[in-house]
């Protein structure tokens, strides 16, 4: 069995002792970018992959793309086997990932915590805002309290249960639709695998192969088309599941992939947009409306002039998201991307 430590694996890499400069760069740099943007999936630890999958390949796999991600710090010539160089490796990704689930949960609580004075705030206000008794007819005119909000009922779906996968990386990042059948719990997923790109104004889409010729009829296409169901609101996610299960092939359907693209990168390399709705993830815009449509956060235009719907979500919607990288089980459609899976 193979002994590992810090500072031995320090010293294996040729970064001098555990509390070096370049030793605390590259395990923050591993816990940072590796695992929480590059690779999410594998921040939940090894027994959770396995107990999911039953197997461990998603996370021996993920071992191997540490070795291509740090090619010079992990060259095979530095340990005396293979297995050494394996277990050294699976001693750092387990240690960053438990740091990087006890930062995930501190920033939550942060965020919670800053959260606090916004809604002591809104309390306030409503209170300020109270009509005097004398001056309404009746008790029953003054407000209580804020009114609840209003949870949003998941569709009545021929399957219910499928699983949503992020095409973003070569292993997509798949969780459960009851977990994200909600609009805002989507985009928090999506922020949850992608942080760094809190901010942007991003194109969500799902692409779905017309099969049933009713739906070729409504959406004037022929039938094998495929066609971008864009995601811009609860009502947009709410049709794009159902077009997608009215369409699928066989009798069962084991889920969507969702697409993805920075609109800014685009208009850089002068690119028209694929898809004509515009999502964006903004760390500052507020709640959304009954159907899932932002409030005072909706705003027109969008990249080259043209008219666009623009959903604005805020950075604190956070959600439970999964980062279990398996693909969703499916046949690949044909055509030059691919979005649909069942």
């Amino acid at each position: 069995m193979v002994s590992t430590s810090a500072s031995s694996l320090a010293k294996k890499l040729g970064l001098g002792t555990q509390n070096s400069r370049e030793y605390t760069a590259h395990t923050s740099d591993v816990k940072r970018k590796f695992l929480r943007e590059d690779h999410p999936h594998l921040v939940a630890g090894k027994e959770a992959i396995l107990e999911e999958d039953g197997t461990s390949a998603r996370w021996e796999q993920g071992i191997a793309e540490l070795y291509e991600a740090y090619p010079d710090l992990w060259q095979t010539e530095k340990f005396a086997s293979r297995t050494e160089r394996a277990a050294f490796a699976n001693f750092l990704i387990v240690a960053q990932a438990k740091k990087a689930r006890a930062d995930i949960v501190a920033e939550e609580r942060k965020a919670a915590e800053a959260s606090k004075p916004k809604a002591k705030a809104a309390s306030q206000r409503v209170r300020r805002g109270r009509k005097r008794p004398a001056e309404s007819e009746s008790e029953s005119d003054l407000p209580s309290s804020a009114p609840p909000k209003k949870k949003t009922p998941m569709p009545t779906l021929t399957f219910p249960s499928f699983s949503v996968c992020l095409r973003d990386r070569p292993v997509p990042p798949v969780t459960e639709y009851e977990k994200v059948f909600e609009f805002p719990a989507l985009v928090a997923w999506i922020l949850l695998l992608k942080p760094t790109w809190a901010g942007k104004r991003v194109m969500c889409w799902v692409d779905v192969v017309i099969r049933n010729e009713d739906s070729a009829e409504m959406f004037g296409l022929e039938v094998d088309s495929k066609i971008p169901m864009r995601l811009y609101s609860q009502s947009s996610w709410d049709s794009a599941v159902r077009v997608a299960q009215g369409n699928r092939r066989g009798e069962s359907f084991s889920g969507l992939g969702l697409q993805i693209k920075d609109v800014d990168q685009l208009e850089i390399e002068q690119r028209e947009p694929e898809v004509e709705f515009v999502l964006s993830v903004e760390r500052s815009v507020g709640g959304l409306g009954e159907d899932g449509d932002s409030g005072e956060g909706t705003r027109a235009g969008g990249p080259k002039g043209k008219g666009k719907e623009i959903a604005n979500v805020g950075e604190d919607l956070v959600g439970e998201g999964s980062g279990s990288g398996g693909a969703v089980d499916g046949a690949q459609d044909e055509g030059p991307t691919r979005g649909e899976h069942h």
